[in-house]
């Protein structure tokens, strides 16, 4: 397949970080990183089972966030609420000492799942020094990022890593948008000189698009499920197929 044409110049592209430049996805397409850490709040009597913590917290997660507002929700926030929202008795201390656990945890665990997308040290290598490049992630962890990207030697290829926790505003908030523009210097009036690149379709293409952008959707559905790009949208399904 070859890359979709776009119209020069490009002077600007705008990455997602995870399952984009960097995947975390488990062998079931999964990306919360919370089956790692599921069987603490079953040890500590909040759940009768890790499989229904992880479907609480997708339910959790999905119910949180609406077209109204897209303020973004720090980790040890989303377990509180998680645990909070279950019909057992359980002291302040319980709880705290439960998230402190699950956090700890997650930081233990999630690191060792993260790896390189697929082509996506050659593809980088092609682009670097033709055009400034950006990461524009969501993600629940300040800093997190561009932490992975840098312990994975991909930090030195960006002019900056933004990300949700940081702004306290998550995709597709229009503040992040907003602020990634403002960070690459670029004008109301040349927003199409940005390629914004992504797995989500209305985070990182549909929404670009909407304010000015270009858009690429990064197509993992064969690796992970969920909805192909649909034919009016620009897509690559690995990084060998794009270049400009």
């Amino acid at each position: 397949m070859e890359s979709p044409d776009l119209p020069a110049p490009i002077h600007w592209i705008f990455f997602d970080c995870f399952n984009t430049l960097l995947d975390d996805f488990d062998e079931a397409g999964d990306e919360t990183g919370m089956k790692p850490i599921s069987h603490i709040p079953v040890e500590a009597g909040f759940f009768t089972s890790p499989l229904e913590f992880h479907q609480t917290y997708l339910n959790w997660r999905t119910n949180y966030w609406d077209s109204s507002h897209w303020k973004e929700m720090p980790l040890r926030s989303r377990f509180l609420a998680v645990l909070q929202a279950t019909e057992g008795k359980y002291s302040v201390e319980d709880l705290n000492h439960t998230c402190d656990q699950m956090m700890d945890a997650f930081h233990q665990t999630f690191p060792n799942e993260v790896r390189l997308a697929p082509g996506v040290i050659t593809m980088l290598n092609r682009l670097d020094g033709r055009v400034h490049m950006g990461v524009v992630s969501n993600f629940f962890l300040p800093g997190y990022p561009a932490s992975m990207l840098k312990e994975l030697d991909l930090d030195k290829y960006f002019d900056f890593i933004l990300d949700s926790a940081q702004l306290g505003i998550k995709k597709p908030g229009i503040e992040i948008y907003k602020n990634a523009i403002s960070l690459a210097d670029i004008g109301t009036g040349n927003l199409d000189q940005i390629l914004f690149i992504g797995d989500n379709l209305i985070n990182d293409v549909l929404t670009p698009i909407e304010l000015g952008m270009r858009g690429i959707h990064f197509d993992r559905s064969a690796e992970r499920g969920g909805t192909a790009s649909p034919p009016q949208v620009p897509s690559i399904t690995h990084w060998s197929q794009f270049s400009l």
